[in-house]
């Protein structure tokens, strides 16, 4: 495991900072934003022994972390931690009401790579209608076949579906409305407050409110935008399949947990939908055994919906930020605070 310290000003009442990451190259951005407190960083891996990395977080006042599973025995150990940092949008790595029975604030970043993330859907959604990464496989192989092995339909007059109207849901409308759908429909828990930015998303293409099983029966392409969390998980299984229509081509770029893989797969080999672009999975990595691998109808990618050299920034900057905001008692997103006491 590696372990770097970094200490700005050092005084009698100085903040220990852990960083729980090693996705990055490095911290300096994070290092920045600290800087303007006294404090000890203490940048570390998640190595093989989960009982040293308690020990190191055991007496820190924040942890930012990245993927390491924060659970309910792991915040127990914590003997100061007044915040926990996620790198990320969702935080189903935290048990966050473990973390709010011990008054600690857990704080996500809310406000990155909606773009980055957008852009990744529609990606999945035109390479696996138009079979792209088949067909570069096979023009590679030296074959070439116009027709192709899987049928292609177009895009434009098809029906589209969000589920899911937050900020990814809302500019993934935008963008679509241009796209030459028929329709576009979402399914949204909260639709009821929401009718005004269902306005202001699109005058181009008919747009609606609707249930999630008339979506579901309803669309060619679906788009999947939703956190994980106990309502949702498991949210499309087997009889969500069922519903769908044979041609219809389901898009993931949120949490890997919010589909039944087993009944995806099951779907798409017995072709009760034609296909699925997928950035998020249930387990990660994907194992090398994965059943996915084998299935020709699907574009695989590796959860970097959210990445570009620029939201990989922004996310640096704004989760120690927010942070850093959370842990001097500013204003910051606190997603466990109806919990806090």
């Amino acid at each position: 495991m590696k372990m770097f310290k970094y200490c700005f000003n050092l005084q009698d009442n100085m903040k220990k900072i852990v960083l729980l990451e090693e996705r990055f190259n490095n911290h300096d951005i994070e290092k920045s934003v600290f800087s303007q407190i006294e404090c000890e960083i203490i940048e570390t891996g998640f190595g093989k022994d989960p009982q040293e990395l308690s020990e190191i977080c055991a007496d820190a006042d924040a942890i930012l972390v990245n993927l390491f599973k924060i659970d309910a025995d792991f915040i127990s150990k914590l003997k100061k931690c007044k915040v926990i940092g996620r790198y990320g949008i969702g935080y189903d790595n935290v048990d966050i009401k473990a973390a709010a029975e011990k008054g600690i604030k857990v704080v996500n970043v809310p406000e990155y790579c909606t773009n980055e993330v957008v852009e990744h859907i529609l990606a999945l959604l035109f390479s696996t209608v138009r079979n792209i990464t088949i067909k570069d496989l096979l023009v590679r192989k030296g074959k070439w076949n116009v027709k192709g092995t899987i049928p292609i339909h177009r895009i434009a007059g098809k029906k589209f579906g969000i589920i899911g109207y937050g900020k990814t849901g809302v500019l993934l409308h935008k963008r679509a409305a241009s796209l030459g759908f028929s329709e576009i429909v979402i399914f949204d828990r909260s639709a009821s407050k929401k009718g005004d930015l269902l306005k202001q998303a699109t005058r181009e293409t008919k747009s609606s409110f609707v249930d999630l099983d008339a979506l579901i029966t309803d669309c060619d392409y679906i788009s999947i935008n939703l956190p994980l969390t106990d309502q949702t998980k498991h949210l499309i299984g087997q009889r969500e399949f069922d519903m769908m229509k044979k041609n219809a081509i389901v898009i993931n770029a949120s949490r890997g947990g919010v589909i039944d893989t087993e009944a995806l797969i099951a779907a798409l080999i017995n072709k009760k939908i034609a296909g699925a672009g997928l950035d998020v999975h249930e387990i990660e990595p994907l194992p090398s055994n994965s059943p996915l691998f084998e299935i020709n109808s699907i574009v695989i990618t590796d959860h970097t919906a959210w990445h570009s050299v620029e939201s990989q920034s922004d996310l640096q900057r704004l989760c120690a930020t927010n942070t850093l905001d959370a842990l001097l008692g500013k204003d910051a997103p606190v997603v466990n605070s109806q919990w806090l006491k």
